[in-house]
């Protein structure tokens, strides 16, 4: 019998093995600082203002990771969420990548289960070009791919085991054909969440998160996570409201639950004008059915529908009304704002007018609706009457904003008329609060914030103001008696509040909560938080253009169905 030479033996080998050589290189960073799925670089050092954010080289040493360690350091309170990104780069086409953790092993043996991780496969989105629009974002970043929906791994397509190049991320033309595809892409995102329950003891907590893919070595990279002697609190003492007016409360009601656990995880309230009884028969003699409200949306009123997490069985922190009219707004570009509930204000187009039948049988239902709450002894969810007909009353256009300022102060009159307690009366107003008109009446025009307060100030409780022209020091001043109990911002306008483009520095969202501490503010809000004009958001980033609102405006939640993830958000 012959014998082979034996590095003869060993070539042989070398060729029919798996190439097993080590190819994927694994490091992490923070949650506020993108990475480019092409260069690899921190996509905010790339602004075409200022300077670099991110100093050294992060793939070595950042405030979350140490290469020479392999660890990821993360610090958390009981009962918070705190993430991270891990990102895998990949030297040449690497497929079946996927990563699992271990359970985290802490103080007297006590374990963070591996349950509480949830890991997220980054979306990649095509910007065509960095321009500044008109609103939205100051100092916009490079054009190219940005990272922003989350995948969750466990989802049915798109989400792990997956590869680098991925084939799922492209942009599609006008047509709708495929355009634009991330053919270059040499690493993959991952968004990490993980969950400390309220009682964890306090201390440090080890584990180990193993990333695998297909002929290559698994790699361990070390998890650290140091928790905190206190727990934050599950009731929200601040508010963050994203508005849907109508889309999720009309939709499937599964769906909707989904969507509201999702942010009461995050400790954001949504609201809809959307969440109304079924009326029987018409006009003042109008009567509410609560059987289907109580079945669909009583769950949020008494916190049963929230069985996790932060914020679990607290109700939500408040409802916006459905109360409304149909009003023709000579002070807007759209001129017809509103909706008629439960039934519609007097007269036409011409004259619309209120009359003293409209108005007592508009307070009574009022009444009803805040004492069929107190019935059901839902008494921590505040209740806003917002009517969107006289949405932003515009006296800094003249006599056309009187007339809408004076509507939205006869609807607070309304409101104390009905006797309620609880129900408080809502003013969003935007560039209102600088009048062009003189107020009152002393034959000055003085555009001041202060005048538009005395002016309306008696009729409302919450006053929800425009980033852009929101002046704190009056809206909080503390000078005699005192109607309001909430100051709010909303939208973001650079450079008074951070931008929500997926163009800009991704810490812009985060200093809206800043913002509400610092000027000692109730809350702010984001009108719509996915809205998608009719786009795939997942392949078109310019949502609308028409406004000035480019680049996924508003997209905090996407809908899932646009990549065949039915019911998912």
């Amino acid at each position: 019998m012959k014998v082979l030479p034996l590095f003869l033996i060993i070539t042989a080998l070398m060729r029919c093995s798996p190439d097993t050589t080590k190819t994927l290189k694994v490091w992490a960073i923070g949650d506020g600082i993108r990475v480019d799925p092409v260069s690899g670089e921190p996509i905010e050092n790339m602004q075409t203002h200022f300077g670099p954010v991110v100093n050294g080289d992060p793939k070595e040493k950042n405030w979350v990771w140490d290469a020479d360690k392999s660890t990821i350091n993360l610090k958390a309170a009981g009962n918070e969420v705190v993430a991270c990104q891990i990102i895998i780069e990949a030297d040449r086409p690497t497929k079946g990548i996927n990563i699992q953790s271990t359970d985290l092993t802490g103080p007297g043996g006590h374990k963070l289960l591996s349950s509480n991780v949830a890991l997220f496969r980054q979306w990649y989105h095509y910007v065509p070009i960095s321009v500044v629009p008109r609103q939205g974002v100051r100092y916009p970043l490079q054009a190219g791919w940005y990272p922003d929906a989350l995948i969750p791994f466990s989802a049915a397509k798109h989400g792990a085991p997956f590869n680098i190049p991925g084939e799922d991320f492209y942009s599609i033309d006008k047509d709708g054909e495929p355009d634009i595809r991330l053919v270059e892409q040499t690493n993959q995102a991952i968004w990490m969440d993980v969950y400390v329950p309220n009682e964890t003891p306090p201390g440090i907590y080890q584990g180990y998160l193993t990333v695998a893919a297909d002929n290559e070595q698994e790699q361990k990279i070390k998890l650290q996570l140091k928790v905190f002697d206190f727990d934050i609190p599950d009731e929200f003492h601040t508010t963050m409201e994203f508005m849907d007016y109508e889309r999720v409360a009309h939709g499937p009601e599964e769906l909707e639950l989904k969507i509201y656990r999702l942010a009461k995880q995050h400790r954001v309230t949504l609201s809809s004008t959307g969440v109304m009884p079924d009326t029987i028969g018409h006009g003042y003699d109008v009567e509410f059915d609560w059987d289907r409200f109580d079945k669909r949306w009583g769950k949020y009123f008494d916190g049963s529908a929230f069985v996790e997490g932060p914020g679990k069985g607290q109700p939500v922190t408040h409802i916006l009304l459905p109360f409304d009219a149909r009003v023709n707004r000579q002070d807007k570009t759209v001129k017809w704002w509103g909706k008629d509930w439960p039934f519609p204000l007097p007269g036409d187009s011409t004259d619309q007018h209120f009359t003293p039948e409209y108005d007592q049988a508009f307070s009574q239902r009022l009444f009803e609706f805040e004492n069929h709450f107190d019935q059901q002894g839902w008494k921590d969810t505040k209740m806003l009457f917002w009517p969107e007909g006289v949405d932003e009353p515009q006296p800094d256009l003249g006599e056309v904003g009187r007339k809408s300022l004076d509507m939205a102060k006869h609807y607070g009159r309304l409101l104390e008329q009905s006797g309620t307690e609880r129900i408080k009366y809502r003013l969003d107003i935007g560039g209102g609060l600088h009048s062009s008109i003189d107020l009152n009446g002393d034959g000055k025009i003085e555009p001041q914030t202060k005048e538009i307060i005395d002016y309306i100030q008696e009729v409302v409780d919450v006053w929800n103001c425009s980033g852009k022209w929101i002046e704190p020091e009056i809206l909080n001043m503390r000078q005699g008696e005192k109607r309001w109990t909430d100051v709010w911002f909303y939208n973001g306008y650079p450079p008074a509040t951070g931008t929500m483009m997926i163009n800009g520095e991704s810490l812009g969202f985060r200093t809206w909560q800043w913002m509400v501490w610092k000027y000692r503010l109730s809350g702010a809000c984001d009108w719509e938080f996915g809205l998608t004009q009719d786009k795939n958001v997942f392949r078109e980033t310019i949502i609308n253009d028409s406004v000035g609102y480019p680049y996924l405006r508003n997209m905090y939640i996407f809908p899932g169905e646009q990549i065949n993830l039915a019911g998912e958000p």
